[in-house]
């Protein structure tokens, strides 16, 4: 492999290390810092040597330079401070997982302190088996499975195997001795073809190169401040190549034992695909536990863990048990020999182990006190919760990226906890309202806006964050299914009781999923809006495996959503959303909202739900004590600010955001016509097919639509009151906002744009659509096919469907159409927010 790095070293060059930073040198401000220091010293032996009347100009002086040095070091510390954040910024920014994994994981740290010899002697004990060659013996005790009835695959390994290892394997996996990582493989397809030949070779020689039997160790730290030998683990790096190879047989060894029914999956879990192992045993055993405290019975549990697997189990002892289990013995010398020579060595700062020949724990898991009861953990874990939220609040990070790490960091490592205990609904009802304490001030928003606003799946505006609650009910919804259609009889019939507390019980949801999705398998596909028959597929309704524990849980989530939209419908003021029916929903991404500004994402939020702070709401909050409009002194609610108001409808203020819409969608439909002059509609055809053939399936092409049916379109757009409508079509004193001219194919299309209050886009669109229908009569009635397009875009940055109809009809498909009405909702939005911004001051043309 190392002609890999030879050949990557000459052509992309080597990685240079970083020279170690120069010496501290102290900024201006630190020598100001230090000059007035220096003066404070000198003025203090003169205050010590100085008369009665002298020493009161020397404490005068002395008070100055207390403020002055006061002043500099409290602007020192904003600077570091801003310093450190933005080092914290680049950082997250570089690898957000690895700055969460470090800002949550547990602290761990330190240098080990032990001797050379100390570590090798360590290595011997762990690593070594002094029995290696000693016979086993007779025992009559040992299982005779009977012969297979599947036998082992013992064909060359197959190109695609390798490639789904190599697909699985984490790109970020630190390289062995060999050099090579995982990410080589995974970008070069050629070169993992070459390796998958050269693996090749060695199945059919049935041995194992040198070069794959070492290892190089580094030596982790367990927790901080660590110096110890039992302090530290160690991480064994071995050859990619050889991983790759051996996890490709053991796929294939464990098919094998599968097929074969070798394996008693009600004992052995781990290791088995599809087999949740560590789910289903600790369930087993919380269950036993449970009914043993409740009856008063009496319980034994023998814990066995092997503090060193490698030396407490005999080598010898495996080659029996493969050879047992009739596995053939290409695939068991190709074990024997690779452990066979195998060595490894430790390092750790300048000290490197002799190479040792090997012979051959926070874990998932559940914690058992001496109650045997969860109470402790479940408190453990709250507080484990705050501690997390209080990390994340103090990291100096932004806030969106503070709210990223709950998503990723926080909310992974809490399901877990909250799976195996027996946590009621009640306490995660509280976890919940502590995150979304910590999201509201993180985004800017008020206390007074609902939860349903931040993780509403069915509002008109969709935020990413999960909710804890939800998750944690679709978590124990699948925990119960996955006890119920378990393949280990003993676990499907064990009577595992979910216990989450009597507010909402895991069983009683799942019965309600099932029998919703028997209802819908009853009904049948419903037809939706004015789709014809056959429109929508048939789903399955199959309530078994793994698709059926997927529709379980989306009928979890769809009754979480029910009850969050019940109590929408109650809320006349942040509930309102619930009346835009005509308005296109906007889904706010990840990526979004990191290239976003802060206070633009804020503002979109506090206008769609109205808790801006309008003269209205602080009157009803009691922080002002007139809720009158600073412009003309009505009720100064949201929607008269952004829409109603008189006073601003008279400065221009309205018709300069309905203008800066007018540009954004005007600029989409020129992009439209360029694009459409380029565009051959297809003609046609019949295609005749001779008797026995079959047709050759046809393209999908796209139909033509009014850009693509001339060439000579003119665009005609209404901005700052200029349009004038041709007088040779009609004679009118109407100014359409848009207005497209085909003198060759006699065509004219009118765009009028409304941006209004979005619950009062229907009545927008109907009231322009009648408004116009004179005049397309008049152009209809002088020889030219007109078309009428009114449409509406929200105050608040929420396009109504007439929007897309209009695109559609004008040939702006697909992306083209989703970036328009991007860039149009963004428009309005950006529009509203300046007018949000300037509601009190003059207005001069939008400055």
């Amino acid at each position: 492999m190392t002609i890999i790095v030879s050949i990557a070293a000459e052509r992309f060059g080597e990685e240079e290390k970083k020279s170690s930073g120069t010496s501290y040198s102290k900024n201006q401000r630190a020598v100001r810092i230090h000059n007035i220091r220096q003066e404070m010293k000198a003025l203090k032996s003169q205050y010590k040597a100085a008369g009665q009347k002298e020493r009161i100009g020397l404490a005068q002086l002395m008070c100055i330079l207390r403020k002055n040095i006061r002043v500099l070091r409290r602007a020192e510390w904003h600077r570091r401070r801003r310093r450190e954040r933005a080092l914290k910024r680049a950082a997250f920014i570089a690898n957000p997982f690895k700055f969460t994994k470090d800002l949550l994981g547990q602290k761990r740290s330190g240098k080990l302190a032990s001797s050379q010899e100390d570590i090798d002697q360590h290595l011997k004990q762990t690593y070594s088996d002094p029995a290696r060659e000693q016979e086993l013996g007779e025992c009559n005790n040992l299982i005779e499975p009977p012969e297979p009835e599947v036998q082992f695959d013992p064909s060359e390994l197959q190109l695609k195997e390798v490639r789904e290892v190599v697909r699985k394997a984490r790109a970020s996996s630190a390289p062995g001795p060999s050099g090579t990582s995982y990410k080589v493989y995974k970008n070069c397809p050629k070169l993992l073809l070459r390796l998958w030949k050269i693996l090749q070779v060695f199945w059919r020689r049935g041995r194992i190169p040198e070069q794959w039997r070492v290892a190089e160790g580094v030596w982790i730290p367990k927790e901080e401040n660590s110096t110890q030998l039992d302090q530290f683990r160690i991480i064994s790096l071995l050859c990619v190549e050889a991983k790759v190879f051996f996890s490709a047989v053991s796929k294939r060894l464990c098919t094998y034992l599968a097929k074969n029914t070798y394996i008693d999956t009600s004992v052995q879990k781990g290791g088995i695909p599809g087999m949740s192992g560590c789910l289903e045993h600790t369930g087993v055993v919380t269950q036993l536990i449970r009914e043993a405290r409740e009856n008063k019975g009496n319980l034994s549990v023998l814990w066995l863990d092997l503090a060193n697997a490698f030396g407490s189990i005999p080598h010898k002892l495996v080659q029996l048990t493969l050879r047992k289990h009739h596995v053939p013995s290409r695939c068991r010398d190709l074990i024997a020999d690779y452990y066979s020579n195998f060595r490894m060595r430790v390092s750790s700062g300048a000290i490197t182990s002799s190479w040792h020949k090997v012979e051959i724990v926070k874990s998932l898991g559940k914690v058992f006190d001496c109650s045997l009861r969860d109470t402790t953990s479940i408190q453990s874990t709250c507080t484990e919760l705050d501690g997390w939220l209080k990390s994340v609040d103090k990291s100096g990070l932004p806030g969106k990226f503070k709210a990223w790490v709950y998503q990723h960091g926080i909310l992974p490592r809490i399901l877990w906890p909250l799976l195996v205990y027996a946590v009621p609904i009640s306490t995660v009802e509280i976890l919940e309202r502590k995150v979304s304490k910590h999201l509201r001030r993180w985004l800017g928003l008020p206390r007074s806006l609902s939860s349903i606003a931040l993780y509403g799946k069915t509002n008109k505006l969709r935020l990413p964050f999960k909710s804890l609650e939800e998750e944690f009910k679709v978590t124990r919804a699948r925990e119960v299914v996955q006890y119920r259609d378990s393949s280990d009889p003993k676990v499907a019939n064990a009577g595992i009781q979910v216990r989450t507390g009597r507010k909402w019980r895991a069983e009683e949801a799942v019965q309600d999923a099932d029998a919703r999705l028997s209802h819908r398998s009853l009904v049948g596909v419903v037809t939706r809006g004015r789709a014809g028959l056959g429109s929508f597929p048939t789903p399955q309704m199959n309530t078994r495996g793994k698709e059926g524990r997927r529709l379980v849980q989306e009928e979890v989530r769809a009754a979480v959503e029910e009850t969050r939209t019940c109590k929408a419908v109650g809320m006349k003021q942040q509930g309102a959303w619930m009346r835009w029916e005509n308005a296109i929903e906007r889904k706010v991404t990840w990526a979004e909202l990191r290239k976003a500004e802060p206070h633009r994402i804020k503002f979109l939020i506090q206008a769609v739900y109205d808790v801006l702070p309008s003269p209205s709401n602080l009157h009803i909050w009691g922080i002002a004590e007139t809720p009158a409009c600073p412009l003309c002194s009505k009720r100064g609610t949201l929607e008269h600010i952004l829409s109603c108001c008189t006073r601003a409808l008279g400065d221009g203020r309205y018709r300069w955001r309905h203008d800066q819409v007018l540009k954004t969608i005007a600029e989409a439909i020129s992009a439209g016509l360029a694009w459409a002059k380029q565009f051959r509609p297809s003609k046609k055809t019949i295609t005749f097919v001779r008797a026995g053939d079959k047709p050759t399936p046809a393209r999908r092409t796209s139909s033509a639509g009014i850009l693509t049916s001339a060439r000579d379109w003119q665009l005609l757009v209404d901005l700052e009151h200029q349009l004038k409508f041709l007088s040779h079509i009609a004679v009118t004193t109407l100014r359409p906002d848009i207005v497209l001219v085909s003198e060759s194919t006699k065509k004219a299309v009118l765009l009028e744009l409304t941006v209004p209050w979005e619950d009062r886009l229907e009545e927008a669109f109907e009231r322009k659509l009648s408004k116009y229908a004179g005049l397309v009569s008049d152009c209809q009635q002088a020889g030219w096919r007109a078309r009428c397009f009114p449409v509406e875009v929200g105050c608040r940055g929420f396009a109504a469907r007439s929007l897309a109809r209009a695109f559609s009809s004008l040939d702006i498909e697909g992306e083209r159409k989703r970036r328009a009405i991007r860039s149009t909702t963004d428009a309005a939005e950006r529009a509203s927010r300046w007018l949000w911004l300037k509601r009190g001051e003059p207005w001069s043309h939008g400055s």
